[in-house]
């Protein structure tokens, strides 16, 4: 027992000593792992505050591939502490300015020579119309409205293994637009519906309750959303192809 609070008493000097780097190192060190998990992106972080007992500060992140996304957050603040982080990987996180909102929750590490990360994540008030601006959907779609809800994230390396996640859309609701008539002729249409009020149907669309679900399958990720008005409703699905982080 004494040799294990020993080498706890070791590793946490250590490790105070690492993190006690200047802040444009840590900021070196925090690129340089965004950059290898989120492949071929360029990576921005304006500013880096440490407190090497507790917490870690970033803020001004930007995390563009110029195909798929450009993601930004306006600060990230992971706390912990020693003791837990040692001997169970778990910290805590917290990120305003994200998708125009606030995230929350924990991420449990398991060190090894792949590293694996299970993540539970709390969002709140996410924009829509961030969210398809920073996920380069424009062309496809135009939403507005917030929604709050979680996701389950597990992956290990450089690899995603599992998203689920379920949202819902907060009140009053907001208005959608299909614009991609392409992606509509993919859709199922009901006996007796013609295709110009099926394009016409979701165009200008306004729903006051509405769901969205994240799933994972064959690096696609998955957006199933449903959503309700006094129109009527509207089911669809969007999906990223070979979506890897």
């Amino acid at each position: 027992m004494r040799n294990k609070i020993f080498i706890l008493i070791i590793a946490a000097i250590v490790m105070a000593s690492i993190m006690a780097l200047s802040g444009p190192a840590a900021i070196f060190i925090a690129k340089r792992q965004l950059k290898n998990t989120f492949k071929g992106s360029i990576v921005t972080i304006e500013q880096c505050k440490i407190n090497p007992l507790n917490s870690i500060i970033f803020s001004g992140i930007e995390i563009n591939e110029p195909s798929s996304y450009n993601i930004k957050c306006e600060q990230i603040s992971m706390r912990y502490d020693l003791y837990s982080l040692l001997t169970k990987g778990i910290v805590e996180f917290s990120a305003s300015g994200f998708f125009g909102g606030k995230v929350d929750g924990n991420i449990k590490i398991t060190l090894g020579k792949s590293p694996a990360y299970v993540a539970d994540i709390n969002l709140r008030n996410i924009d829509l119309d961030i969210f398809v601006k920073d996920f380069k959907l424009e062309k496809k779609m135009q939403v507005t409205g917030r929604l709050d809800g979680n996701i389950f994230i597990k992956g290990a390396g450089s690899r995603l293994k599992e998203v689920t996640g379920n949202l819902q859309a907060i009140s009053p609701g907001g208005e959608l637009t299909i614009k991609d008539t392409d992606y509509l002729k993919n859709m199922p249409i009901k006996s007796g519906v013609s295709w110009e009020d099926l394009v016409a149907s979701l165009k200008n669309y306004v729903y006051n309750i509405g769901a969205l679900k994240t799933s994972l399958e064959n690096d696609n990720l998955i957006f199933t959303v449903s959503l309700s008005g006094e129109t009527g409703k509207r089911n669809f699905t969007v999906v990223l192809h070979d979506f890897k982080i």
